[in-house]
């Protein structure tokens, strides 16, 4: 056997190895189900002509809840896909700065998504409440049955002041 006989059979195996084998997305095995049909579409399987094609076919029957309803999975329903990658990007740590929350402010608080970061308490919210912490511990060490008449009249004071002040900060 010479090296142009080997050449040829070695190329005849990987077309044949190749040919036979059908195209795979990764993370999917072939079971079409709910959770298969959305991680391909988190996979960005929309993107592409040929895998759109193939995941409307496959998932069009499977339904899932949105905002919107409950509607059949498939690339066409934009609202199916915004949500998915909006929650994608909330799971990814979006959240976690002050960028990814104005990405989900603009991309995912429109309607009918309304999906927003969940509240955060800012540097000056986390000194107050420190604050509000160290006057509680204050107040329990205080004995109030004793001292009635001079200290709970600053007491009442100090919790009515802090209430406004926390009124004031979360207004929005």
């Amino acid at each position: 056997m010479d090296i142009n006989q080997l050449l040829l059979y070695t190329f005849l195996v990987y077309l044949f190895i190749n040919y036979r084998k059908k195209e795979n997305t990764e993370g999917f095995n072939g079971e079409i189900t709910t959770k298969t049909c959305i991680q391909r579409i988190l996979n960005y399987e929309c993107m592409d002509v040929e895998k759109r094609e193939l995941l409307n076919e496959d998932c069009n029957e499977l339904q899932i809840n949105t905002p919107s309803g409950l509607s059949n999975i498939s690339c066409e329903d934009k609202d199916l896909f915004n949500t998915l990658i909006c929650n994608k990007m909330i799971s990814e740590g979006a959240c976690d700065c002050d960028y990814g929350r104005k990405q989900i402010a603009n991309s995912c608080n429109v309607a009918p998504l309304f999906i927003r970061c969940p509240s955060e308490l800012k540097a000056k919210d986390l000194e107050l409440v420190k604050k509000f912490k160290s006057l509680n511990s204050i107040v329990k060490k205080c004995n109030i049955e004793k001292t009635t008449t001079t200290i709970l009249p600053y007491v009442i004071t100090f919790i009515i002041i802090g209430i406004g002040l926390i009124i004031l900060f979360y207004r929005k």
